[in-house]
């Protein structure tokens, strides 16, 4: 049971993409603490299995699904679809989580990246949200939410496919909730600044970039001190719970006029790459 939202989505079937590791992992993982069941999904040459048996050692009554759909391909989607709606009747919840962030300069950014980019963060979210917001209205209604960025709002250095990439997702929440609505599906997007780096019980993890030597990351840690300067509350990373948190409360009935919406979980900081700390060397 999640410590401040029990079992807020009890029976809820919920759909998370890029779940396999990391934040869409530890995602499914506070879903089912709130009574959710949770459908995960990871890319076609990726695995899910290990995550799948993760979430299942956690409770015996828990129930989760692993897919591996390609974002691109509506045959995917749809099987993927047709499966959980005859296993649990529908489906609830999506989370469109799958994001690509392959950071680069505007100057040494190729075509083929920043489509890549567009395919995965615009266009798979774009096309889950159509297929899977058809199994949520023939049910009577239900939730979509986004997860965006704060490079959706004030933009980020050194990755311009990211960055318009994000701005196109924050176009189509709005429009999505505004077509949606008549059906009773509301949509939304959670928009980060920077996510620390946590391991899969929440405990915070320091990771080290591959391949950076020791001038570069100690011009990351002054980087980020002068980052911090300037952010309000101290600090421009939130937690991965702390993120998590909005998406349990938009994703319940206790957000049942919410809609069309980006809520930045940001500590009221703009993006860190706007900051002076942008220019540094790293």
């Amino acid at each position: 049971m999640h410590p401040y939202f029990g079992e807020i989505l009890k029976d809820k079937r919920a759909v998370i993409t890029g779940a396999n590791r990391g934040l869409g992992l530890l995602m499914a993982r506070r879903f089912l603490e709130c009574g959710a069941k949770v459908a995960i999904c990871c890319a076609p040459h990726e695995e899910y299995a290990e995550a799948v048996e993760k979430l299942r050692a956690l409770n015996s009554s828990y129930q989760v699904k692993g897919f591996r759909p390609n974002l691109s391909s509506e045959n995917d989607l749809e099987a993927m679809v047709q499966e959980i709606t005859a296993d649990w009747g529908g489906i609830d919840i999506l989370i469109n989580n799958a994001g690509l962030y392959p950071a680069q300069t505007f100057d040494e950014y190729p075509k083929e990246l920043f489509q890549t980019v567009f395919d995965v963060n615009v266009t798979g979210t774009f096309l889950t949200s159509r297929i899977v917001s058809k199994a949520i209205a023939a049910q009577g209604g239900g939730v979509i939410i986004n997860t965006s960025s704060m490079a959706g709002i004030d933009g980020a250095m050194r990755n311009i496919g990211y960055t318009s990439s994000k701005f196109a997702v924050e176009g189509l929440t709005l429009g999505m909730a505004r077509e949606l609505g008549p059906k009773n599906i509301r949509v939304n997007g959670v928009a980060p600044a920077g996510i620390k780096t946590v391991d899969f019980d929440g405990n915070e993890v320091v990771q080290i970039p591959k391949g950076m030597d020791e001038t570069a990351q100690a011009a990351m840690v002054e980087a980020a001190k002068l980052a911090a300067k300037f952010a309000p509350l101290g600090r421009f990373q939130t937690h991965p719970d702390e993120l998590i948190n909005v998406f349990l409360f938009l994703a319940s009935d206790a957000a049942s006029f919410i809609s069309g919406q980006t809520i930045a979980v940001s500590g009221a900081c703009i993006w860190p790459a706007a900051s002076p700390a942008s220019t540094a060397s790293y």
